[in-house]
């Protein structure tokens, strides 16, 4: 879940402003691709790990209006992920992402490798556990599926030797500006 406050300026550390507006909207790289692909006519699952909380409810509830097959979302008891962004007048950003439930997807399903090694194109993103998104990866090219992995500059580090793994096993990289979620 993205909550995006609209402010004048961004804030400066140690210092507060006031929002002139918050909307609060399903977001998150891995959510708005597979929304995107749904609606361009795409058969689309999504494995992923939701908090039991309202945000995944919501988000449970707006994957399926996209007809987007949820029958390997995993529910936790860690919050849903969520991300705080400030949106400038002049379109500056600032963003603090609390991973929440993303973590807790550690390991594969037999019926996640299945989804994967039999679907065209997997597209992943950095926001599960790493040894995550090499497996699906693995599992991915094993089956003979496209595998497309965003990742997010400006953002935490990553393992050298994680990346190497990635792009051993990924047909394509798709490199975003952070902070470009469409929201």
């Amino acid at each position: 879940i993205d909550q995006v406050f609209k402010v004048a300026r961004i804030p400066a550390p140690g210092e507060t402003v006031v929002s002139t507006g918050l909307s609060i909207v399903r977001g998150g790289k891995g959510q708005n691709q597979a929304v995107a692909a749904a609606r361009a006519g795409a058969s689309t699952i999504f494995i992923a790990a939701i908090g039991k909380d309202g945000f995944g409810g919501r988000t449970l509830e707006g994957l399926r209006d996209d007809r987007i097959d949820v029958s390997l979302v995993r529910l936790t008891s860690a919050p849903t992920g969520t991300a705080l962004i400030a949106v400038a007048v002049d379109g500056e950003n600032t963003i603090i992402v609390e991973g929440g439930a993303n973590a807790a997807l550690l390991g594969l399903t037999r019926a996640d490798l299945s989804a994967i090694e039999t679907a065209d194109v997997l597209v992943m993103q950095l926001e599960i556990p790493l040894q995550t998104v090499a497996e699906a990866a693995r599992a991915g090219r094993a089956g003979g599926t496209t595998v497309k992995e965003a990742t997010v500059t400006g953002g935490g580090t990553r393992s050298d030797v994680w990346m190497q793994i990635l792009a051993d096993v990924c047909d394509a990289r798709i490199v975003l500006r952070a902070g470009a979620d469409a929201g």
